[in-house]
């Protein structure tokens, strides 16, 4: 798996540069993009951004895996992936989605940085400590293959999912989700053990430029 892990020795230089900078323009979508596309948009700001690679029907996201390869071909500052799980009853164990992306983009040779959990309402089940067992199957899973992992949610779906007080992650990286079209964490209410964030996006759906419809992600 080691060319899925390239960037991982160049993400104390990127962390070091995006917390002395004013902050970095991000995005995640989930159209295909093109080298040319992703040069656009360098060229408007934007210098990373979070693909996703896995969608709650079970499947792997083969757009948003090419996204990345193009991605890196243009030469972004900062590629991600993000997994949205499959909840059902039917689909497979929370560990057993993490290993089956992980895998597929090492089989892709894919560069990464860290893969996100999207938490957010959809399908979850009623019993809270259930939802969190499904979460620490697909942290410790990630963790296991030696694969930064971080979380994506709000307020409200984690509040809805786990309860606002579960906070065995809080030392894991939050992607979190709040359109009060404010690029900052002026905003941010601490939640789930966390008392801050390291990417917050701002605003859903935007026509951006270059013809990407795109939320917006703002890294301090």
């Amino acid at each position: 798996m080691r060319s899925i892990f390239f960037c991982l020795n160049f993400m104390a230089v990127f962390y070091g540069l995006a917390r002395a900078a004013d902050g970095i323009n991000g995005f995640d979508t989930v159209q295909s993009l093109t080298v040319d596309t992703i040069h656009c948009l360098k060229r408007n700001g934007y210098s990373a951004f979070i693909a996703r690679v896995y969608v709650s029907s079970g499947n792997f996201d083969q757009v948003g895996m090419q996204n990345i390869k193009t991605a890196n071909a243009a030469g972004l500052l900062f590629v991600d992936a993000y997994l949205f799980p499959c909840v059902d009853t039917s689909c497979p164990s929370g560990a057993q989605q993490v290993k089956s992306v992980i895998n597929e983009m090492a089989a892709q040779r894919l560069g990464i940085t860290r893969i996100w959990l999207d938490i957010e309402k959809y399908q979850w089940s009623g019993n809270m400590q259930s939802n969190q067992a499904f979460i620490r199957d697909m942290v410790h899973q990630a963790q296991n293959m030696s694969m930064d992992v971080g979380i994506y949610t709000s307020y409200s779906n984690w509040q809805a999912i786990v309860g606002l007080d579960w906070n065995e992650f809080r030392i894991l990286p939050l992607w979190y989700a709040d359109y009060d079209g404010h690029a900052d964490f002026s905003g941010f209410r601490p939640f789930g053990g966390w008392d801050q964030a390291e990417i917050h996006q701002f605003q859903a759906n935007f026509n951006g430029p270059c013809g990407v419809r795109m939320d917006l992600d703002w890294f301090p």
